[in-house]
């Protein structure tokens, strides 16, 4: 201590028999004591005697006690979430696998959620819906006749649903008198959206100023809602002749 600055020196003599104290305590009660006059010695100790120190006293690294739960719920939670994000990339790949030509008449089964007011009641609802693949062309169509960006496909199929889905929910619950709020679920959307461009009908076509993908209908798109409508007018011609002859 006699060899440090003037200025580093306690200023009163108690101040000074305490600190002579601390140091004879340390000394006594600590295994490891290195001495030191200057920065040089200093630094050369440190570096010959740090990776024995480390070896000796393992620990976890700067991390305090009272965090230790904290960060394992948080590593939990990050593990819980790789899961998920691994068993949704498996079902991609099987969707991708699955992906094939379909015609306007073939039918797809997707669900979706929907909210179901009756009587001052609230009802939270996940139902399956059965569409032809002309009638969700139809319906997209009316959206991408120019480029816009995806996200147009949830809201596009939601407002369809929005409009058609009260007969669904009254087969169960008939009291219902109005439905809101649909929701198509995220896998039924990505099939949609791959069986689209996989047929050619609503394709990717550029990025907008803010980089979001644009699709737009195909003239092969335009071509298969022309042939729906033509097989529509058909059924319903077909029917109305039935009647006739009854």
């Amino acid at each position: 201590p006699d060899a440090r600055a003037e200025e580093l020196h306690d200023a009163s003599a108690p101040a000074r028999a305490k600190f002579i104290e601390f140091r004879k305590q340390l000394q006594q009660e600590v295994d490891q004591v290195f001495y030191y006059q200057n920065l040089r010695e200093l630094e050369h100790t440190l570096r010959s005697n740090m990776l024995h120190m480390l070896e000796c006293f393992p620990v976890l690294g700067w991390i305090r006690p009272q965090n230790m739960q904290t960060l394992q719920d948080e590593i939990d939670h990050l593990r819980s979430k790789l899961l998920q994000l691994q068993r949704t990339l498996r079902q991609c790949e099987e969707d991708m696998v699955a992906i094939c030509d379909v015609s306007i008449d073939d039918v797809y089964r997707f669900e979706y959620r929907i909210q179901a007011y009756e009587d001052g009641h609230i009802h939270e609802l996940t139902l399956q819906r059965t569409e032809p693949w002309g009638r969700l062309l139809y319906e997209l169509s009316k959206v991408f006749q120019s480029p816009i960006p995806e996200e147009y496909f949830a809201k596009c199929l939601n407002d369809y649903l929005n409009d058609t889905a009260l007969s669904d929910v009254q087969k169960t619950l008939p009291q219902v008198y109005a439905v809101g709020r649909a929701q198509i679920l995220v896998h039924g959307l990505y099939h949609i959206k791959l069986q689209m461009r996989q047929n050619e009908w609503i394709v990717p076509v550029q990025r907008d100023e803010q980089q979001r993908m644009q699709w737009r209908l195909t003239a092969a798109g335009q071509h298969m809602v022309d042939r729906y409508f033509q097989h529509q007018n058909r059924n319903f011609q077909s029917k109305t002749d039935s009647y006739s002859n009854l």
